[in-house]
Formats: C-alpha cells, structure tokens, sequence
C-alpha cells in the first residue's frame, strides 16, 4: 500500500501531476513526506547509497530498462517542496544531506546558497531569518 502524503515520481519526463489533491502521479516511483521513495513495483521504501564524495543519499531507479543515477533530495524537492521562483538548487535547511523530509529542503539561487551556508557557520539567528524570508518567497501565490 502507496504511504499516506506520497507523490508519484515520473523519472521519465521529471513531471509529475496531482492526483486526489495530494498526490502526484506518474508510474513507480512515490515521493513520501518522511523524505523516503517508495517503489511500487517492490511496494517497499527504496534504500539510497550514501555518495563517498559528498554524502548524499542516491538511488538508482529504473525507466524504460535503463538504470538511472538520482539523488533523492532531487525526488523529494522536485515532487513536494514549493517552487515558486523555478529554481534548481536544493538546501538542506539543518545542514544534514541525509534529511530529505520537505520541510527540511529549500529551492534557492546560488547567491542565496552561499550566503545561507556562511550565515549558518557565522550568525545563526540571521540564517533562520534568512530562510523564513527565501520560504516566504518560494510559496506559490494564488
């Protein structure tokens, strides 16, 4: 059974449509709100490989019998995290590359990325500012 909140990934096109409105749907992979993928093929989450060289959860998913290399914070940014700028950069808010939970990622632009990464090791109340005020802007407005 699909978990509760999951969005369908489509690794094919990296498009993914709503369904039921709170979910996305494509064909096998599920984005999940506790930051996991699900495969529904194997109807289990899917468990990443740490990259040696940065950290990062990555996993390897299949699409038209060809293997494909994707990290999941890309998954879960792509199919749950608001986008509103149409940015490609994802920041970890807390720090930890291995916190994929929504609430954790935040699309922002290389100036705001570098300047969020010195605001955490320097002013930690300003970076916690920082980031409500980049959130705020990334909402999607009606």
């Amino acid at each position: 059974m699909i978990p509760d909140g999951a969005v369908l990934y489509n690794s094919r096109q990296n498009e993914y449509e709503i369904f039921n409105l709170d979910r996305c749907v494509t064909d096998r992979y599920y984005a999940c709100p506790n930051g996991r993928v699900w495969s529904e093929a194997k109807q289990d989450y899917l468990i990443p490989n740490i990259e040696k060289r940065n950290g990062r959860p990555k996993l390897k998913l299949r699409v038209n019998g060809k293997e494909k290399s994707v990290k999941v914070h890309t998954i879960i940014g792509y199919c749950l995290v608001d986008n509103q700028r149409y940015l490609s950069i994802l920041h970890h808010v807390d720090g930890s590359r291995t916190n994929n939970r929504p609430e954790n990622l935040l699309y922002v632009t290389a100036k705001e990325h570098a300047e969020l990464h010195r605001l955490m090791r320097t002013d930690y109340n300003r970076y916690l500012e920082r980031v409500s005020e980049i959130e705020e802007l990334n909402k999607w407005k009606c």
